[in-house]
């Protein structure tokens, strides 16, 4: 055990050749022996203090402070911050003659601070290494706002004081800041990464955004390169959360969060139960907005820049993320093979590049996929490409690079209806832009819910969502096929009008919609649906929609005279794929 005038044994670190994780190691670390847990002690200088005559700086002793017991608690949840994440322990030492830690920590109030607010000394062979000193006057911020001084704060977590603990401890440990060198490594960050978003032992509260001077809530954890930096001293701790953890967060008054997940092993899950809308991101290394907002504030700005408050360390395992509420969250997988599932609001979902299950939920659910449409098979139980399946349930779009199309339950036609007649109704919106009653929606073809219905009818008819197969299907019927763009105008073959319209507004090509194309879509209706065979689930559904087309809605509309007000602006609309947003 360390006395006031010597030091536990200490080893020189080895850097790992990663420019952003060395920047963070000061040279030096407390000595282990053979890979095992590296205990560390520490202590809280109280009544009587000892110390050497040979201090580095002789202003800290003459008028040190001791921490309130509320204060040492809170410093021991900063010490076990750290012992989460890497292979290290600490054990509480006496203060006294014989007797203290490796790493003490108190106040000076005769300090000249300056500017700084505290001050560490690395691990060394010097009685000074892992002394901790604290300006008992500087001012505590909390929610951006100042509240009382260092001295009688309470370090709650989240309070600048806490942070300002969290951080000189790391220095304690080893860690130096990324902007500077130390004797023993000259080794800098990237400026893109000297951010306390990515590492606290930064200065600089956003690397991107140099007018922040601060954050409503700060870090309670370590974050990204901390913790790579400290397993590399040390080891990770694979034991910490090693079984299946769920991790809980919600958005209750006052609640906010900023940290960084390390986790040990096991099937691991976030869950987030609020209505604030929110992202949550599996993928390592990558950062999520969950809960309340978190803001970096400027001089002039209390809510300048919100900030990703969560995240998931490198080597972290997270599988499962679900959400409840109203908010509309988005929510993106790893590439392990996770389950999504979303809340009650409009939810988007990003799957990775393993085999993932998403469930949407309530709302209006979208799960976006990064290639064309082309290059996935869509089927009743989910979405495949040639390396995985993404296995959906209650997803409403489907959103490709190329295009969207609606997968989900009927939307309303104009007259706020719910019936399968709505399909019928929607796609001739979307043919003519026009809405029952003769009233127009608009003089072009961009009436979102028709364009979604076009879809949704193609998809719950059983038809393909493919143009070529659109034509297959005409000529088994035993109709003329269409090539090209260019529209059937022969009476004898009008169910091809529908194929026309439909390649026009959903297959983004650019033909010329057919004179008489209502007609055409009418009879190609009841053609195609009896074509599909009666063992159609939609079958019976679909053929009585075609009927009421016929009596309820043909009558009111006049296509041929709408379809002369289709206007470049529209056509450049459609063709960029705007389907069913």
């Amino acid at each position: 055990m360390p006395t006031p005038t010597t030091s536990s044994p200490i080893a020189y670190s080895v850097l790992t050749g990663n420019q952003n994780v060395d920047s963070l190691m000061s040279g030096t670390q407390w000595a282990g022996s053979g890979g095992s847990t590296v205990t560390i002690s520490y202590s809280f200088p109280s009544g009587y203090a000892y110390f050497t005559t040979n201090y580095p700086d002789t202003s800290f002793w003459p008028t040190w402070l001791a921490l309130s017991l509320t204060q040492q608690v809170e410093t021991q949840n900063a010490l076990a911050a750290w012992s989460h994440v890497a292979n290290i322990s600490f054990a509480q030492s006496p203060d006294n003659s014989t007797t203290v830690g490796d790493i003490r920590v108190t106040f000076s109030a005769g300090h000249p601070w300056g500017s700084i607010v505290g001050s560490a000394y690395y691990p060394s062979t010097n009685a000074s290494g892992g002394d901790v000193w604290l300006d008992p006057y500087v001012k505590d911020v909390i929610g951006g706002l100042y509240s009382g001084n260092f001295g009688n704060a309470t370090f709650q977590a989240g309070s600048y004081s806490y942070y300002t603990v969290l951080h000189e401890l790391g220095h304690t440990l080893g860690l130096k800041h990324p902007f500077e060198s130390s004797p023993l490594n000259s080794i800098i960050a990237n400026p893109s990464l000297d951010g306390r978003v990515y590492t606290i032992m930064s200065y600089t509260t956003l690397a991107d955004h140099t007018d922040a001077i601060g954050f409503t809530f700060n870090p309670t954890t370590p974050m990204l390169l901390d913790i790579a930096a400290m397993q590399a001293l040390y080891g990770a701790n694979m034991a910490h959360n090693a079984g299946d953890t769920v991790y809980y967060f919600n958005d209750n008054p006052g609640q906010h969060y900023f940290q960084t997940i390390w986790d040990g092993g096991g099937n691991n899950t976030i869950s987030y139960n609020g209505n604030t809308s929110s992202s949550i991101d599996l993928r390592q290394g990558y950062g999520s907005e969950i809960g309340n907002p978190v803001y970096a504030y400027t001089a002039t700005n209390s809510t300048a820049y919100i900030v990703n408050n969560l995240w998931i360390a490198y080597g972290t395992h997270i599988d499962t993320a679900t959400t409840t509420g109203t908010g509309n969250n988005t929510l993106t997988a790893n590439n392990d093979g996770d389950t999504l599932i979303g809340g009650t609001g409009n939810d988007t979902f990003r799957g990775g590049s393993g085999n993932d299950t998403i469930t949407g939920g309530g709302g209006a659910d979208t799960a976006e996929f990064p290639n064309a449409l082309s290059t996935y098979t869509i089927s009743s139980t989910g979405v495949s490409d040639a390396t995985r399946t993404t296995v959906l349930h209650q997803i409403d779009y489907l959103k490709f690079s190329d295009k969207t199309i609606y997968q989900g339950p009927a939307l309303t036609n104009a007259n706020g209806s719910l019936t399968n007649a709505a399909n019928i109704d929607g796609l001739h919106i979307a043919c003519t832009g026009e809405a029952a009653g003769n009233t127009i929606y608009s003089s072009n073809l961009n009436h979102t819910n028709g364009v979604a219905l076009a879809n949704q009818f193609i998809a719950q008819a059983g038809l393909p969502n493919d143009a070529t197969a659109l034509a297959t299907i005409f000529k088994n019927l035993g109709l003329a096929t269409v090539s090209g763009s260019s529209p059937v105008t022969d009476a004898a073959n009008n169910q091809a009008g529908l194929y026309t319209t439909i390649a026009y507004l959903v297959k983004n090509d650019p033909g010329v919609i057919a004179a008489g194309g209502l007609a055409y879509a009418t009879n190609w209706l009841v053609n195609a649906v009896a074509s599909i065979t009666t063992a159609n689930p939609n079958y019976a559904a679909y053929s009585a929609a075609a009927a009421v087309l016929d009596t309820n809605i043909i009558n009111a509309h006049n296509y041929s005279s709408q379809a002369a007000n289709l206007s470049p602006e529209a056509i450049s609309t459609v063709s960029v794929g705007i389907v069913g947003v």
